[in-house]
């Protein structure tokens, strides 16, 4: 029998390397750094292994090299409960990598070598339309080239599956896109590119979603800056401010938002519990350095919020 995914994660793998030292390098200098973490990133891979932890059914598309760090991958993906069956191995070019540095003032650089995601074709989304189809939501983030994650809406419109699309790494988006997608997910920067309104606060959120919604959207999510997140229909509003929680490093944090609602649509969820849900998790995510270091399993997602009513 063949099993179903209830969610589906189309996107960018990854290693990751991220240092913490005071502070930068000015150019031809040198700093010392006072942390060190290897990890696994890619948000595609990110946003499987935060739905996975949260008792979600989850698969993943993508593309590693045939080399060590694709199969580490591999192994630590399957060892979250994560199906990776449709992740191809590319002999040509070794698998994605992010260089993350952080400093003291909480600013952080990134170096990403895109490696084998910039060669998922769209041929490898006709591999696994079947599985694509037996999915309720599929996720896509902009990882990987631009005509791969338009075969992904493609074939999830042929089906009835939700599509949550994160439009990270920003970049130019055909208005046929933003209307494809049950759910845009945005932060401030991102939601002031897609949208052209900039997005410094909840005020022009809600114009930056208005704006989303005009073009076809059904539902934003966008992280409204230092406030909070705001989720936003042609019917229902939801804000939430940010929770209160010592944040180490934000990495990963939207990546679990993500996760987490694509949990939430699958369990049938109301926004504001959805919401809730997902703002919850990305919090808790930001308790380590690196992206998939505290994202957080079930139980302790649901003992945290139990704590708080």
């Amino acid at each position: 029998m063949r099993c179903v995914y209830d969610i589906v994660s189309v996107g960018g793998i990854a290693t990751d390397l991220i240092l913490r030292s005071p502070k930068f390098p000015s150019p031809g200098t040198c700093v010392t750094a006072t942390e060190l973490r290897h990890g696994l990133g890619g948000k595609g891979a990110n946003q499987a292994v935060a739905a996975a932890r949260l008792g979600g059914r989850v698969a993943l598309v993508g593309r590693v090299g045939d080399d060590d760090a694709g199969r580490s991958a591999l192994a630590r993906l399957s060892a979250e409960g994560v199906a990776v069956d449709r992740v191809t191995r590319d002999r040509s070019v070794g698998t994605g990598a992010v260089v993350i540095h952080r400093n003291d003032a909480e600013e952080k650089q990134a170096v990403v070598f895109p490696g084998a995601n910039a060669r998922l074709q769209p041929e490898g989304i006709d591999a696994a339309a079947l599985l694509l189809a037996s999915a309720r939501v599929v996720l896509v983030q902009l990882e990987i080239p631009l005509a791969t994650v338009e075969r992904v809406l493609e074939t999830v419109r042929a089906g009835n599956a939700q599509l949550i699309l994160d439009v990270s790494p920003v970049r130019a988006l055909p208005p046929a896109m933003i209307r494809a997608a049950a759910v845009i997910k945005a932060n401030a920067a991102e939601a002031t590119a897609v949208s052209g309104i900039r997005v410094r606060d909840v005020a022009s959120a809600r114009a930056a979603a208005a704006r989303l919604l005009e073009l076809g959207a059904r539902l934003v999510a966008i992280e409204a800056g230092p406030e909070g997140n705001l989720f936003a229909s042609a019917s229902e509003e939801v804000f939430l401010p940010l929770y209160d929680i010592a944040a180490v490093d934000a990495t990963g944090a939207g990546d679990t938002l993500v996760g987490a609602f694509a949990v939430a649509m699958v369990e049938g969820q109301t926004l504001r519990e959805a919401a809730r849900f997902a703002c919850a998790a990305a919090a808790l995510a930001t308790r380590q350095l690196g992206a998939q270091t505290a994202m957080p399993t079930r139980a302790e997602l649901e003992a945290w919020l139990a704590a708080r009513q």
